[in-house]
């Protein structure tokens, strides 16, 4: 019995998964440099961002991950568009705010960005098991008086932690319901007496949006073991590492 048609093709196999292997190596390691050096993506040139969509692009081809890669802590680490986007709240906003979005999503990045604060370490949880979704977001928060100079009169910082309900769908893509939004400044909080608040923000959106709290598709472009990559419909994308 001949058998070198199935060592033949075992071996192809072999081939095939080991090119494929170098190259998710060196996209990852691409992506995650251009991350490096261009402040999370919000300091890339013209360039460095068609180069960074191409690597997302490229990662999303290969495609082949298993759903239970997702479950875990992970980093931001890069975007195409403002990292405060990497929290359920904003998912919903933008579904309830349609096209007028964008103008909202500038009008917080100016206001979180005066005085020389801005967004620091954004931490995103997947619990399959439990269903839920928890964005943990660090503040850096400053009060100032504009035109006065370029540093706050007082500053702090602080974690904005929404936790939101998940569904998995198809295998890869995540259907997000906004729960609640939590207040934790720590001892260095400006307001202190906010730490702990929760916020219902299901409720309030239920309120304003005719008894309906927006679902959200968070698309899963890439994930293994290190990196994963999840893109929302409007196609801005979000690169993280695992904690």
């Amino acid at each position: 019995r001949n058998v070198l048609p199935r060592i033949v093709a075992k071996a192809s196999e072999t081939l095939e998964a080991g090119v494929q292997d170098a190259a998710t190596s060196e996209f990852k390691d691409r992506l995650l440099k251009l991350a490096a050096v261009t402040c999370r993506g919000s300091e890339a040139t013209t360039a460095q961002r068609d180069e960074a969509a191409h690597l997302v692009s490229q990662l999303g081809e290969i495609g082949n991950f298993d759903s239970n890669d997702l479950s875990g802590s992970w980093q931001l680490v890069m975007s195409s568009t403002f990292p405060f986007r990497s929290s359920p709240f904003f998912w919903a906003i933008g579904e309830m705010m349609g096209g007028t979005a964008d103008f909202f999503y500038s009008a917080h990045e100016h206001q979180t960005s005066l005085f020389g604060v801005g967004i620091g370490e954004v931490i995103q949880t997947i619990d399959l098991d439990e269903e839920e979704l928890v964005s943990d977001v660090v503040v850096k928060a400053g009060l100032g008086i504009p035109l006065v100079g370029f540093a706050p009169i007082v500053s702090g910082r602080g974690r904005v932690i929404t936790s939101a309900s998940l569904r998995l769908e198809d295998g890869a893509s995540l259907t997000v319901t906004v729960k609640q939004t939590a207040l934790n400044g720590g001892p260095e909080a400006i307001l202190p007496a906010l730490n702990g608040t929760t916020v219902p923000v299901a409720t309030a959106m239920s309120a304003l949006n005719s008894g309906a709290v927006p679902e959200v598709t968070f698309k899963t472009d890439f994930v293994d073991d290190t990196l994963r990559v999840s893109s929302l419909p409007d196609g801005s994308w979000f690169a993280y590492i695992r904690q």
